[in-house]
């Protein structure tokens, strides 16, 4: 539906939610207006995206990702350079090294520490890399020595299979038949092997506010999103589309409704107060426990997705244990936004190869989740923690702790070796 708004009223509207979208329709139209040719709704649509997720922006980061979002995600890097997302970009390939070392090449070292685990920057990188070691040894010998030691990985095989972004970057593989420009006709095929891909009139790389220009960001000819009648067209038989683009079952088999925009202040949820005290169990037996908690699973299984999401913000410590295991990744998520989760649930959960995916890259990527010590050693030693993550907070890691790290057989070699270097 966003796709259709023409005039800046009808997307500033779009931008301050007041019509219904799912909520990756919501952040695919904050990537897209972040571009728009309205002054007023770009810095609007700016300012709604600095104030995104940064885990739900990393998400969006592919190799096939339009031109335009590589554009603004890399324009929000540069106001608010969050290191985590440059890495995805450098990992997606679509920056090239000039960019790069115009845009970040500054004494930041949180940045740096997730750009040297990064092998698409090592390997970006390595024609430069003895000036990438002088100026690293300008503020930071650990991380001189931790740059090195990634380059001595590298191998000729590597280098050679290794291809650069550029300027004149080659334009991606053609769309499917579905796709159309957005003069409606179909989209041109892709150049030959080789061939240059053909660039817009080149922009200046200045500054103008939130719509600042990068070279070799801003020359790219896009193709049109698919519009609502090629997305109907492209739905499996058995499933039915809704007006805000969401998949719904109709009988014939199962469709995720996962990205769908919950308001929890319009949930009704009537549940015991056993579900929502934090002490629901004080003067119980043992065997009124136990019944209790098998009321708990009982009453959670009636409950609809939008009632359990609305459980997991507000019910208390044995509503939470249950309902991070729900197989839906915004109930699980949902648990994480309880405002009585302790630091205790939050290692158990960082530290649980049992934890859904998503649930222990989002602990791991916000800050207010890691404060604690004990979650930083539990995302450590859980396989599921990205390894440049689990790099960046091996430097916090206790001496005692590290011991451990290095002697256990259930983590990643590299983080064992990672430690058992700290320790020598």
């Amino acid at each position: 539906m966003w796709r259709r708004a023409q005039d800046p009223v009808q997307k500033k509207a779009i931008l301050d939610q007041f019509l219904p979208l799912t909520r990756d329709d919501y952040v695919s139209a904050v990537i897209a207006f972040s571009d728009d040719e309205n002054d007023e709704v770009r810095s609007l649509a700016f300012e709604k995206l600095k104030a995104l997720d940064h885990a739900v922006l990393i998400k969006r980061v592919r190799p096939d990702m339009s031109r335009a979002t590589v554009r603004t995600l890399a324009r929000l890097c540069v106001a608010d350079p969050n290191p985590q997302l440059i890495a995805a970009l450098v990992s997606s390939k679509r920056l090239t090294w000039p960019v790069i070392k115009e845009r970040w090449l500054s004494p930041n070292e949180e940045l740096w520490r997730a750009l040297i685990v990064n092998r698409a920057f090592v390997l970006l990188s390595h024609p430069d890399r003895e000036a990438v070691l002088a100026f690293l040894k300008s503020f930071s010998p650990a991380l001189t020595a931790a740059y090195r030691e990634q380059l001595g990985w590298v191998t000729p095989k590597e280098l050679k299979e290794f291809v650069a972004p550029s300027d004149e970057e080659p334009r991606p593989p053609e769309p499917p038949a579905f796709v159309k420009t957005a003069a409606g006709k179909p989209a041109p095929s892709a150049p030959a092997a080789g061939g240059p891909a053909p660039a817009g009139p080149s922009a200046p790389d200045a500054p103008e506010g939130d719509r600042l220009l990068i070279k070799g960001l801003d020359s790219f000819e896009e193709v049109a999103e698919p519009s609502r009648e090629d997305a109907v067209a492209a739905v499996d038989e058995g499933q039915e589309i809704n007006i805000s683009g969401a998949l719904f079952d109709t009988g014939q088999g199962v469709v995720t409704e996962d990205d769908e925009v919950v308001d929890l202040d319009s949930i009704d949820l009537e549940v015991p107060d056993f579900l929502l005290v934090e002490d629901p169990f004080a003067g119980m037996s043992k065997e009124e426990i136990a019944d209790h908690r098998r009321n708990i699973a009982e009453i959670i299984d009636k409950l609809t997705m939008p009632q359990r999401m609305k459980l997991a913000t507000v019910g208390n410590m044995e509503a939470r244990k249950l309902l991070i295991k729900d197989p839906r990744r915004m109930v699980a998520m949902a648990v994480l936004s309880n405002g009585g989760i302790t630091p205790g649930e939050i290692a158990a959960l960082a530290g649980n190869p049992a934890t859904m995916q998503d649930v222990v890259e989002y602990i791991a990527g916000s800050r207010n989740l890691c404060k604690n010590y004990m979650v930083k050693v539990a995302l450590v030693t859980n396989p599921k923690t990205p390894i440049k993550t689990g790099m960046l907070f091996l430097d916090v890691i206790r001496r005692a702790d590290l011991k451990k790290i290095a002697e256990s057989k259930n983590i990643s070699p590299i983080i064992r070796n990672m430690a058992k270097k700290r320790i020598h």
